[in-house]
């Protein structure tokens, strides 16, 4: 019964507000994918250069060792410890 009271002009906005609404939905949706995409990938990056910078560390305090540098192999070992500490948390 409300279908055969409104207007022409009344069902062209009501569409036109359902159109708009389904279309900032759709934008919204869209923009939380590509921020949820974009985190995933920063927090993959991160990880990556995580652990590439503690082999680097690693293979530094290997090499002291090899060269029987004790105090380079100790600040290198600190260093390190500091850096797993860092990520942990």
């Amino acid at each position: 019964m409300l279908r055969q009271q409104l207007s022409p002009a009344g069902k062209q906005r009501r569409c036109k507000f359902r159109r708009l609404f389904w279309r900032k939905l759709i934008r919204a949706e869209i923009t939380l994918l590509l921020a949820a995409l974009f985190l995933l990938l920063f927090l993959e990056i991160r990880f990556l250069l995580e652990i590439g910078l503690g082999l680097i560390f690693f293979a530094c305090w290997e090499l002291s060792i090899e060269r029987s540098n004790v105090f380079l192999a100790l600040e290198i070992l600190g260093v390190m410890l500091l850096f797993i500490g860092l990520i942990l948390n």
